[in-house]
C-alpha cells in the first residue's frame, strides 16, 4: 500500500512506528466482516494505538467501541482495514495471531524490512512482495525543510495533514495553549485512513515547538 510506504524519519523513530493493513480482495470478499472484526480484535489484543478503514472512523483514545461498532454492521464487502503500533514486538505478536487465525485475506506491513522479514519468519510466514520507496525525488525544496514537520505530514499518506497546521499546533504548544497530545490527536482526526500514530505525532511536534525561537 504505497499511502504508507513514505513514512519519513530516521530508523530509530521508525522502529516506533508501524502499520499493518487488512485488505479483502473481488474473489474473497463474501462473508469477509467477521474476518476483517477478527483483525481489529487481534490488533487491539496486540496493542494497537489507532484503527482505522477506508470508510470507518479511527479508534483514539478510548473511542474503539465505536469503531468495532462501525466494522460490525458495515456492509462494503472491500472495507480495508488498518492499524498502527508502536514496536516491533506488538507487530510480530499480531502477525503470529493471523498466522493462526489464517482469515485468508492479504495483510501488508509497513516497517523497517529486515525486521518485517524476520517478524515474518518468527510467525512462520514469508512475504510474497516487497514494495521499497526511493526517498524524494524533484524539487525538493517545495518540502517541509523541517524534518521532524516532514515527518509529521508523511504519516498521512494522503496529505491529509498540512505543514500549515502543523506548525500552528506548534506554536500553540510553545505558547502553553494546547498540549503536544492534544495537538498530535488533532493531527490525526485529519487521516482518514487512521493511519498517523498519534504517540509519534506527539514527541515530534513537543520536538517541533521546542525550536520555536
Amino acid at each position: 500500500m504505497t499511502h504508507t510506504l513514505h513514512r519519513f524519519g530516521t530508523e530509530e523513530e521508525l522502529n516506533t512506528d508501524w502499520v499493518v493493513l487488512q485488505l479483502a480482495s473481488p474473489i474473497n470478499t463474501p462473508g469477509s466482516g467477521p474476518k476483517m472484526m477478527e483483525f481489529c480484535n487481534l490488533a487491539m489484543k496486540n496493542h494497537a494505538v489507532t484503527l482505522g478503514g477506508t470508510k470507518t472512523s479511527e479508534f483514539l483514545e478510548g473511542s474503539k467501541e465505536n469503531f468495532l461498532k462501525t466494522v460490525d454492521t458495515g456492509k462494503d464487502d472491500t472495507m480495508a482495514v488498518q492499524a498502527t503500533f508502536n514496536n516491533e514486538q506488538d507487530v510480530a505478536g499480531l502477525l503470529k495471531d493471523l498466522k493462526e487465525a489464517d482469515l485468508g485475506i492479504s495483510v501488508v506491513v509497513s516497517g523497517l524490512t529486515d525486521k518485517v522479514k524476520h517478524m515474518c519468519e518468527e510467525a512462520g510466514t514469508t512475504f510474497h512482495s516487497l514494495t521499497n520507496s526511493l526517498g524524494i525525488w524533484g524539487r525538493q525544496d517545495k518540502i517541509p525543510q523541517n524534518k521532524d514537520v516532514l515527518s509529521i505530514i508523511t504519516m498521512c499518506g494522503h496529505s491529509m495533514i498540512s505543514e500549515t497546521h502543523v506548525l500552528n499546533l506548534a506554536d500553540k504548544i510553545k505558547a502553553g495553549k494546547i498540549t503536544a497530545r492534544k495537538a498530535a490527536l488533532e493531527l490525526a482526526y485529519d487521516c482518514t485512513c487512521g493511519i498517523v500514530n498519534p504517540d509519534r505525532c506527539e514527541r515530534l511536534l513537543q520536538a517541533v515547538a521546542d525550536t520555536i525561537g
